[in-house]
């Protein structure tokens, strides 16, 4: 009776866990600087778990791990060359992880 849950549950896990992590970044920027847009974009080049722009124009880039595993700094540069060929100014990072991170 539960098999197309069971079989997406963990897209639908992390897509919940990513919009958790959205939520918590637009609360953070509430009180000093506002977003103006928040939330995941993609384009051919790829594909982006948080983009969001700053009432100031600071745009922000993000992503979500949730996985048994602390996040390293790899993923960072990971995201920051992801950022570079899709041609994205980037002003700040976020890393999100279900465990923390080794950084």
């Amino acid at each position: 009776m539960f098999k197309p849950v069971d079989k997406n549950y963990e897209r639908l896990r992390t897509l919940v866990y990513e919009q958790l992590c959205d939520n918590l970044l637009v609360k953070y920027y509430e009180k000093t600087t506002p977003l103006l847009s928040s939330g995941s974009f993609w384009n051919q080049h790829s594909e982006f778990d948080i983009l969001a722009m700053t009432n100031d124009k600071k745009l922000i880039l993000g992503e979500c791990k949730y996985k048994e595993r602390k996040i390293c700094k790899n993923e960072l540069n990971k995201l920051k060359d992801k950022a570079q060929q899709s041609g994205i100014d980037v002003d700040v990072y976020v890393l999100f992880s279900k465990v923390g991170s080794r950084m």
